[in-house]
């Protein structure tokens, strides 16, 4: 079976922070209890999903041969991709469209930078860039240290928003498909009800973004009391976000997506739903408004069954 994903660390971070066991978290994800629980352990300290793949990486990388390397069959057709210049990500994906034996697209790109048979064959000079080694995240064009203006810490947020027991404190971000930087989903969510509402945009732009937001959450401006993002540049229009209202904008710390964690898990069920690898160009709002009905007609145990719209119309008729 395939390794656990960034998504499935989310999950298990998400239900093992509510309390639920190795083996329920399992269950639900269609794992084997070992594999959770090696999972919960392996990690020290607190369990933090990003910390969790970085982790699996590199003992990844380092552990053994890798499964191209072992297999010649598999081996001697993605040299042949390469040589008929496919991309790592085609071959990849080819692979799988195809129903053979699947292998990542990082994977290739491990085993052409870090194979010694790879380097022996130069085959990183099939490769767009024809680089002999892999620029580190770190060493890239170095850009000027954006700070979104008028930021206020997540930390200064008022406890209650944490509580969950009233409707109004909200988490949002944008989610991407493969292949597409530009047009993407952006998402917010009410932490009592987990009720979400989508947009669709066009670009990264802040002011679509926050434009689209405005237009979306207008019929509950008067409800919302504060909102959580992260520190995209997409958001930088913040103070223009429910104009005139009382409701609070704060950002969570840099590279800290767990401090907004149900936003992170909302992405991952609007991909089950909508998968990463459909193409998003052809995506129309009444298809997104499907998708969030969809999900806020979907009971979750975690709301005692119930929908979140209906504990959204029940804190609503309490409010």
């Amino acid at each position: 079976m395939a390794h656990l994903n960034i998504d499935e660390r989310f999950q298990i971070y998400e239900m093992n922070k509510s309390g639920f066991s190795s083996r329920m978290i399992a269950r639900v994800l269609a794992r084997d209890k070992s594999t959770i629980s090696y999972e919960l352990r392996k990690v020290k300290g607190e369990y933090r999903p990003d910390k969790a793949n970085i982790l699996a990486l590199s003992l990844r990388c380092g552990k053994r041969k890798s499964k191209i390397e072992i297999d010649n069959d598999l081996r001697k057709c993605i040299i042949q991709g390469l040589q008929e210049t496919l991309s790592p990500d085609v071959i990849a994906n080819r692979r799988k469209l195809d129903g053979m034996p699947t292998v990542s697209t990082e994977t290739i790109y491990q085993f052409i930078y870090n194979s010694k048979l790879a380097r022996d064959q130069k085959l990183h000079l099939y490769l767009a860039s024809k680089k002999g080694s892999r620029l580190k995240r770190g060493n890239q064009t170095r850009k000027k240290r954006y700070t979104i203006p008028d930021r206020v810490s997540i930390h200064e947020r008022d406890t209650v928003a944490k509580s969950k027991t009233e409707i109004g404190h909200l988490e949002g971000d944008l989610t991407f498909n493969k292949g597409q930087q530009s047009k993407n989903i952006g998402g917010v969510v009410d932490l009592a009800s987990q009720k979400i509402f989508l947009t669709l945009n066009t670009s990264k732009k802040t002011e679509e973004v926050i434009g689209n937001m405005n237009k979306k959450l207008k019929a509950i401006k008067h409800l919302v009391k504060t909102i959580a993002f992260d520190n995209g540049t997409e958001f930088t229009n913040h103070k223009h976000l429910l104009a005139k209202s009382k409701a609070k904008v704060y950002f969570c710390d840099a590279y800290s997506p767990w401090q907004k964690p149900l936003i992170e898990k909302m992405n991952s069920m609007i991909h089950r739903i909508y998968p990463k690898n459909a193409n998003i160009s052809t995506l129309t709002k009444l298809q997104l408004q499907n998708i969030e009905n969809k999900l806020n007609s979907l009971p979750r145990k975690s709301l005692g069954y119930l929908t979140p719209n209906e504990v959204w119309k029940k804190k609503l008729e309490a409010a």
